[in-house]
């Protein structure tokens, strides 16, 4: 085994020897009190650790009982410079060590004269020569008094049971602090039937100020209370023959009985509306939930904060149904469920008439667990429609919750009850049908135009249809008039003695549909095709309409009326509508440059050097080296018939425009004599005679045919 490190030996041993100290002080005590007599809260008895008190608080007694007793009383503080002290009565565990003293550990504090007005340290508590016992803060204000100046007070006393009274020169108590309990019950103290006695819980576990849950006796019963508008019951219990007090007891309260204590013992209502019973077990523990071990854990108004559900495990959380499609609620905090979810739309009393009623299904409230029978809250003479058209008709009603004839045997315990605030929910697992909930929502209303909207509306949607429809027509017959001028612009007559004018549907069967493809350029694609006499042809169909419709015509003039050997001879022509097309005759052994200028070309090639077009004009040809600015002229031109992008080649009727010196040759021209792009020819056959990737760039000549 371990052996204690020296600082922690060093550590308890400080603590030992402090709490023997204050157990020595509380030896040499007071526990009675003459008249006319001061203390000034500036002296701290000690620091105390454990409890309600947490390291740093300081005490400075003012009176206690004897050594036995496990209570005193003083002043507190967080620390020597707070303005948070309080004057109260104080309970601690206690044992005796070996030496007879007295160990104090974990106080509570169980009663303060001021806790909703702190003070400041050097505040002072006064028994004045009248008899009346005075808090001051340290201006000398008034904070608290118990009013008993002329009532031949003659003492104060503390008792070993933890009450502070006031007595007369006869021993009868005139004031005692049994009378005004804060939010905790000591054994042997009563809790009276009065408008005024009631236990008040605090607002938190470090804020001693009056919270939201109070405990007090009304014609014979013991009511929980939370507070609201109106104040909300949560808890009543019937007392013991119809007594006009109850009493906390060392092993009973109100007839609940709880293991008899063997120390220190107290009643507290907690922040949260608990009502607990704690005995000091070398720490403070609870002995018994009074509320919890009858109603269980949803028995609480906010146990789930507003509109929270809560199930039978403690778990909260918020409906997940909606309304007309729309989700109802949202979590508040999805870390901390219990503080309850909102309503997504929330209720508007001047739009009451989108208001409506959502029904929970197997879903109970938090204060049906106990008979309502002597009480008026029910309306046991409303039925279930006039209890929920009721609650419609009340814009402050959130809620209406109906009991129906089944749920107690008392037929005073049915009927209707409006809620005008929504607690905590809870999950009934049972399916119960005998309690029906219906909470008021907020519907989104529904926009509706009024008569003069929809007129103008749909007077607007019908002139724009109309116009649409006129538009529509005018395009058609636009388009129509557009081609048939197309039409008549290509008729016979205008090219007497010209090629033969096809249709579009016989060079459709003349190419079988356009099947057997040649190749691209001149603004088309080139088809192989044979005609009804059986001559084959090379069919160019023409795209790009708008840009050569208007030297379509010149083209066909041009090329039809030219008959030359190694010129390809233009057979004929088709202009039917937007079609273009051109019949040419077919060449079967390809391009006729290739025959004629093949081999001069590779020698040509061969001796070209960085790509200059002067380079390649013979330099022994006189006539060439004197026209050699024609000739390179000529061979951009020959460029610009052979550009890559079919649709940046000349037509014929620019090509003449360049010869006659009307119009120059393009710049930017991206054909190479020097790298040729590689040729892909097709023999008669059909049979490639190289194999090409279809993306490798084809010699225009070979594909469009003469231009």
């Amino acid at each position: 085994m371990a052996k204690p490190s020296l600082p922690l030996i060093i550590s308890f041993a400080i603590t030992i020897t402090v709490l023997i100290i204050y157990s020595a002080h509380l030896c040499n005590s007071q526990s009675v009190a003459n008249l006319s007599t001061t203390w000034i809260h500036n002296n701290p008895t000690i620091y105390i650790n454990g409890g309600d008190l947490s390291v740093g608080y300081q005490i400075t007694v003012v009176l206690s009982p004897s050594r036995a007793s496990q209570f005193v009383s003083g002043f507190y503080c967080f620390s020597i410079e707070t303005t948070s002290c309080f004057f109260g009565i104080f309970i601690f565990g206690s044992r005796y060590d070996s030496q007879n003293y007295s160990i104090i550990i974990n106080p509570q504090l169980v009663w303060s004269a001021n806790r909703d007005r702190p003070v400041e340290v050097n505040a002072t508590l006064k028994l004045t020569g009248n008899g009346d016992l005075i808090l001051e803060d340290a201006g000398g204000d008034m904070v608290w008094s118990t009013n008993t100046g002329g009532k031949s007070v003659s003492g104060l006393r503390f008792t070993k049971f933890g009450n502070l009274v006031l007595f007369d020169s006869n021993n009868t108590t005139v004031w005692q602090s049994f009378d005004h309990p804060m939010d905790s019950l000591l054994i042997g103290q009563k809790l009276v039937s009065n408008s005024v006695q009631k236990l008040i819980a605090r607002a938190s576990s470090s804020n001693f100020s009056r919270g939201l849950y109070s405990l007090s006796v009304q014609n014979g019963y013991l009511f929980g209370y939370m507070e609201a508008n109106p104040p909300v019951v949560y808890y009543k219990s019937t007392l013991e023959a119809k007594k006009a007090y109850v009493v906390f007891e060392n092993r009973s309260f109100n007839g609940q009985n709880f293991p008899l204590g063997s120390t220190a013992q107290f009643m507290r209502l907690e922040p949260d509306g608990h009502l607990k019973v704690y005995e000091f077990q070398s720490e403070w523990k609870t002995m018994v939930d009074l509320v919890t071990s009858y109603f269980g854990d949803c028995a609480y108004p906010m146990v789930c904060g507003k509109y929270g559900i809560c199930s039978s495990n403690g778990q909260c959380s918020c409906f997940a149904g909606s309304s007309n499609e729309t989700r109802i609620f949202n979590q508040i905090n999805y870390e901390q469920t219990n503080l309850g979810c909102s309503l997504v739309t929330p209720i508007s009393c001047n739009h009451s008439q989108y208001h409506s009623l959502f029904e929970l299904k197997n879903t109970s409230y938090f204060n049906l667990f106990w008979d309502y029978s002597d009480n008026n809250e029910l309306d046991n003479k409303t039925g279930l429609e006039d209890c929920k058209n009721a609650c419609l008709r009340n814009c402050s009603c959130k809620a209406a919750l109906f009991v129906s004839q089944s749920y107690y045997d008392d037929a005073l315990a049915r009927g209707c009850m409006l809620l005008s605030e929504i607690f905590s929910l809870i999950d009934d697992e049972r399916g119960n049908d005998d309690i029906s909930i219906f909470l008021k929502v907020q519907n989104s209303p529904t926009k509706q135009s009024s008569p003069g909207t929809i007129i103008l509306g749909s007077s607007l949607g019908a002139l724009f249809g109309i116009c649409l429809l006129v538009g529509s027509c005018i395009l058609v017959f636009k388009r129509k008039r557009e081609l048939e001028e197309l039409d008549d612009e290509f008729s016979v007559d205008k090219v007497p003695g010209m090629p033969t004018r096809f249709s579009y549907g016989d060079l459709k069967t003349t190419t079988n549909d356009f099947n057997n493809k040649l190749g691209e350029g001149g603004f088309g694609s080139v088809f192989q095709g044979t005609l009804s006499d059986g001559t084959e042809v090379a069919v160019k169909r023409l795209t790009s309409i708008s840009k050569i419709n208007k030297s379509f015509l010149a083209e066909v003039q041009t090329i039809g009326s030219i008959h030359h050997v190694n010129l390809v001879r233009l057979i004929g022509f088709c202009a039917e509508n937007s079609n273009r097309l051109l019949v040419y005759e077919y060449m079967s052994n390809g391009s006729l440059d290739r025959w004629i200028f093949k081999r001069r070309q590779e020698l040509t090639l061969g001796k070209a050097e960085e790509g200059q077009l002067l380079d390649m004009v013979d330099k022994y040809n006189a006539d060439m080296q004197l026209h050699g600015a024609e000739v390179v002229e000529m061979m951009k031109l020959a460029v610009w018939c052979l550009q890559s992008d079919y649709q940046r080649r000349p037509s014929m009727t620019v090509v003449v425009l360049v010869l006659e010196g009307f119009v120059s040759v393009e710049d930017n021209l991206d054909y190479n004599f020097i790298n040729a792009p590689a040729i892909r020819t097709k023999a008669a056959t059909g049979e490639d005679v190289d194999a090409i990737h279809d993306g490798t760039p084809l010699f225009a000549v070979d594909l469009s045919g003469p231009r």
